[in-house]
């Protein structure tokens, strides 16, 4: 948040805030010659209708279409392009829709984690999830860990780019704080494939951490293909 209140304070020209945010009042008191001010309300009120799931993403199209009527491009003509995206690779991509929904998603802090969770929390959501990397942002780990057992049915906490860290020591930081729910599987793959595996009709899997990401990074500078929408695929095709 700090990088972008000097973002803000740099720009004095047109500030384009979140209402919903909890921190909005930080950008407010930031003196600009126009403030423009937005929340998922708007989206009924300009008839906005998306392909794409969750609050976060309603805000993010928001914020674009205000941005955008800004320089004086037409709301029809905004309001058409984000109507046309169908999704966003990594991104609360849908690959499965039934008889199981299987989200992908690269949520890797708290409040992308939280965002994701609670656009399901209706649902029983079985979720993998890893931590936000090796080496770096351990401050996060327990707290991703306490989201997902505040949200989450079923929780299979698994390797997550270790770089030159112990995953094990990672994922056990993570599930230290997830509640009694939790599986801890070091295969990222076998956690995908068990995660489905418990997946009943009209429940949801979300895996986070990797989104679209071709790639798994281990120690000493290794890197693996990757891809866990691919494991999904394969999965639900010899199993369907």
């Amino acid at each position: 948040m700090f990088e972008k209140l000097k973002i803000f304070k740099d720009v004095k020209n047109i500030h384009v805030i979140n209402a919903d945010d909890p921190n909005a009042k930080y950008f407010l008191d930031i003196p600009a010659k126009q403030k423009i001010t937005f929340g998922v309300k708007d989206a009924e009120n300009i008839g906005l209708s998306l392909n794409l799931e969750g609050d976060f993403n309603i805000l993010n199209a928001l914020a674009a279409i205000f941005v955008a009527e800004a320089y004086g491009v037409n709301l029809d003509i905004c309001k058409k392009a984000l109507e046309k995206v169908k999704g966003i690779p990594g991104r609360m991509e849908i690959i499965s829709e039934s008889p199981i929904k299987v989200v992908v998603d690269y949520a890797h802090t708290p409040k992308q984690l939280e965002a994701v969770y609670k656009t399901f929390k209706d649902k029983k959501m079985i979720c993998v999830l890893g931590s936000c990397g090796g080496g770096r942002d351990k401050w996060k780990r327990p707290i991703l860990g306490k989201l997902a057992g505040q949200y989450c049915k079923e929780i299979i906490i698994t390797n997550e780019d270790p770089y030159d860290e112990d995953p094990m020591e990672i994922i056990n930081q993570v599930a230290a704080t997830a509640g009694l729910k939790v599986q801890k599987i070091l295969d990222r793959e076998k956690a995908i494939k068990t995660a489905l595996t418990l997946a009943k009709p009209g429940d949801v899997v979300i895996i986070t951490g990797k989104g679209s990401e071709p790639w798994m990074c281990l120690g000493n500078g290794k890197k693996i293909p990757w891809d866990d929408r691919k494991i999904v695929r394969e999965y639900l095709n010899n199993k369907f």
